[in-house]
């Protein structure tokens, strides 16, 4: 099959990604599906968008600006969060040069790294507002990733879909603040 330009989405693939970006509980119901949750017949009516946003990156060709990096926030949920300790537990979790995959789930990052610091701050994981987290940032891409930000209800966040089970290498870590790690990776 021909890739397609991401220009001609339909009605429906349009829809999918507006539901992915419009609220944060059905962002969650949707990336359970990924991560193979849909068992459940509450969850069933969502396996009809996932399927459509898995679809994206077999159906159009990557329309992002390979030359800037992407970044995504995530709260450390693995990790013991003590603060004290978090930066020194998460490098000895993740070497460098040593391969990575992120979870099994489509992923939102940015080209901005405000808005990735932002999802930390905002994310309904972190209340409190000192859990430890990381900022991931991919510096080199080869597989299709998705600028979705011309679809999305929040334009500015430049939001880009990443596929499922993509390899990184880490290249390097470094403490960007008191509570998040700096993670940077390219693609293998």
């Amino acid at each position: 099959m021909n890739k397609q330009s991401f220009d001609n989405l339909t009605e429906e693939e349009k829809k999918a990604i507006y539901i992915w970006t419009n609220s944060t509980l059905e962002y969650r119901h949707i990336k359970r599906i990924f991560q193979g949750n849909y068992l459940d017949d509450f969850l069933k009516e969502y396996l009809p968008t996932a399927n459509l946003l898995r679809g994206l990156f077999e159906k159009y060709i990557d329309n992002t600006d390979k030359k800037k990096s992407i970044f995504r926030g995530d709260i450390l949920e693995d990790e013991n969060n003590e603060v004290d300790d978090i930066f020194f537990v998460f490098k000895n979790n993740h070497v460098i040069s040593q391969t990575i995959e992120l979870e099994n789930s489509i992923l939102s990052f940015s080209y901005d790294i405000q808005t990735a610091e932002n999802s930390i701050f905002n994310s309904s994981k972190n209340i409190e507002q000192k859990k430890a987290a990381v900022i991931y940032e991919i510096c080199s891409r080869k597989s299709v990733y998705l600028d979705i930000s011309n679809f999305s209800i929040f334009k500015n966040e430049n939001e880009i879909l990443v596929q499922p089970k993509l390899k990184f290498r880490v290249i390097d870590i470094t403490q960007h603040s008191d509570y998040i790690i700096h993670c940077k990776l390219d693609e293998v």
